[in-house]
């Protein structure tokens, strides 16, 4: 989701949804420090843009609700791609 943006994928297209340690930006500015993301691929191993991170307005100084909130979009994700289309 961006400012004035979103994009929707179907489950089926997604690959993998993983949470990775890299520069992210603190508070959507773009300065950047040292944090976690959750980042999704699709399929064809095609990187999207960043779901969720540490440094997020919602999440900044909340490290245990960021991980919550990454798990379980992990666990839809396992979830939603097993169910046959």
């Amino acid at each position: 989701m961006g400012f004035f943006t979103t994009r929707s994928i179907p489950w089926s297209e997604v690959e993998g949804v993983r949470k990775v340690q890299q520069p992210v930006r603190w508070l959507g500015l773009p300065r950047t420090v040292q944090g976690q993301a959750l980042t999704v691929s699709g399929r064809g191993g095609v990187e999207l843009p960043v779901l969720l991170t540490d440094h997020s307005a919602d999440f900044l100084s909340r490290g245990e609700a960021f991980d919550r909130a990454a798990v379980l979009v992990e666990a839809w994700a396992e979830e939603y791609r097993a169910v046959p289309a």
